[in-house]
């Protein structure tokens, strides 16, 4: 009896009854809403109030509730209903934004200073050249903020996660609970390559969503044949390649570090799956992303002769391939149904290139950003939401393209330039682009430091992976907007705070034998 009138108080306690106050007050104003004709709304503000009364007292749960929700959010968002998908569409990064509000909360009510983390004054002053391009070249201010937040919001979430309470416990079942996901995701694309079309008709979402005027999702065009290019959950075939090639250079970087045998073994099992299936997307961002991650993980700091060997008989026989089989190279074109070699070498076919030049692709932006658009504006570019990204084709903004006498994006009508870098430097000049670097750099600075100073396998596992997908994503940044997608440019700036978290206790929580059990 003594124990349950404890437990009763324990649930009355301050902290429960304004919780459960605050919860009836958001059911309260749920009604309002839907009684004044707008259910999806009240719905969609219910849910955001339940997460954001769990992220004041558990922010660790949000955290974790959108690392492992994003890589099914595009499949998710196929079924939603149209009321309610522009809520449902923003509610993973309305979650961002609820986490640096906790974060705020959590620094008022403990009286600590905020940390910039592993990100430095670099990100501040790359936000603060943001603000001065977007004044320099008069930006509206509706404009100016979509490409703020389109650069900026998740390094938004990386702030919050090193301000947090976030345990490192907790920073450990999230790794595997990512690996495991990256695991189902390589199974289902395997599948999906099996069973073929009626495996794309569910999985691939090809309705284009518009909120008013404004582009919310333009929708996926299945050009290639069914089978090839497998997207699992994930809605694009690059996008699954992204995501699975920042796995996979987790797995890799636990498997140097960590030593018990059946972990190495569970480590293996989802190597093997994920590299089959990152074969199958057909995504050559996302094999250039990970064999660069390898290469700097294996070659330049752990010095695997393996890989390296494995490498030297890959490249020999990729050079001597054409000869041996006479294959035509510079006659090769991306086709709906492309063998799976042909996609390799189609990469540096001349008559890729001359159709990615005058059909408006890629190469054409590349040439002319470079020749217009960088000497117009140099050094704080056109302003943000202004060119190339994301910002600037949701709005249909054609201020620099008109100016410019440019087409509108690739192929003429996308808006974007399939170019994360060429996009910042058209939108924030030299100063901007360099800053981001700067803060690029920073990362895998402080992550190698943390490499060579801690004695944990878990620790130095992750700060390994943490630079191979800062060199993945930076590289696949060069042939699409990596940098600005859900799906990989969440976990560039979630996994250096991670391990930054890590880093903050003086002696390793876990010891490498402890933790070599845990992870069953």
């Amino acid at each position: 009896m003594a124990e349950t009138l404890a437990f009763i108080k324990q649930l009355t306690g301050e902290r429960s009854r304004l919780a459960v106050a605050g919860l009836v007050g958001i059911f309260g104003v749920m009604l309002l809403i839907s009684a004044a004709g707008s259910p999806g709304l009240g719905f969609s503000l219910f849910i955001a109030g339940i997460i954001g009364v769990i992220a004041l007292y558990r922010p660790e749960l949000v955290v974790g509730l959108l690392a492992l929700y994003l890589p099914f959010e595009p499949f998710v968002l196929k079924y939603v209903p149209d009321d309610l998908y522009v809520y449902i569409r923003y509610g993973s990064e309305g979650l961002i934004y609820l986490l640096a509000a906790a974060a705020v909360i959590y620094r008022l009510r403990t009286h600590t200073k905020p940390s910039l983390g592993p990100f430095g004054l670099a990100l501040i002053a790359l936000a603060g050249s943001l603000i001065v391009s977007a004044g320099l070249n008069h930006v509206p201010a509706l404009t100016a903020l979509l490409g703020l937040r389109q650069i900026l919001r998740f390094s938004v979430l990386g702030l919050a996660v090193v301000n947090l309470p976030v345990s490192h416990r907790f920073i450990r079942k999230l790794i595997w609970l990512l690996i495991a996901v990256a695991a189902f995701e390589s199974g289902l694309g395997l599948l999906q390559s099996a069973v073929g079309p009626a495996a794309d008709s569910l999985l691939i979402p090809s309705g284009t969503r518009a909120y008013g005027s404004y582009l919310l999702t333009p929708g996926t065009d299945q050009f290639w044949v069914s089978g090839q290019r497998v997207t699992a959950t994930l809605g694009r075939y690059d996008q699954l390649g992204a995501f699975l090639s920042f796995a996979l250079l987790l797995t890799v970087g636990l498997l140097y570090e960590l030593k018990k045998v059946r972990l190495q073994r569970y480590l293996f099992v989802a190597l093997l799956l994920g590299v089959g299936c990152l074969a199958l997307t057909y995504s050559r961002a996302s094999w250039l992303g990970f064999g660069a991650g390898l290469a700097v993980v294996a070659l330049l700091i752990k010095r695997d002769r393996r890989v390296l060997l494995a490498g030297v008989i890959i490249a020999l026989a990729l050079i001597l391939y054409p000869f041996v089989t006479s294959l035509a190279v510079n006659n090769l074109r991306d086709q709906p149904d492309v063998p799976f070699i042909d996609r390799i070498y189609e990469a540096v076919s001349y008559e890729r290139w001359q159709g990615e030049y005058y059909g408006l692709g890629r190469l054409y932006f590349i040439v002319a950003t470079a020749t217009k658009v960088f000497p117009a504006a140099p050094v704080f570019g056109f302003g943000p939401g202004q060119y190339g990204g994301g910002a600037a084709a949701a709005l249909g903004n054609l201020t620099v393209y008109d100016q410019l006498s440019l087409p509108f994006g690739i192929y003429g009508y996308a808006g974007m330039i399939d170019n994360n870098w060429l996009s910042l430097l058209g939108e924030a000049g030299l100063v901007g682009i360099l800053l981001y670097l700067a803060v690029l750099a920073g990362v895998i600075r402080f992550s190698l430091k943390f490499f060579r100073q801690s004695q944990n396998g878990f620790d130095r596992g992750l700060a390994l992976a943490t630079v191979g997908v800062v060199v993945a994503v930076s590289l696949e940044a060069c042939l699409g907007t990596y940098l600005e997608v859900r799906t990989i440019g969440v976990y560039l700036w979630l996994l250096p705070a991670l391990l930054f978290v890590l880093s903050k206790s003086k002696t390793s929580p876990i010891n490498d034998s402890h933790e070599n059990n845990s992870g069953q």
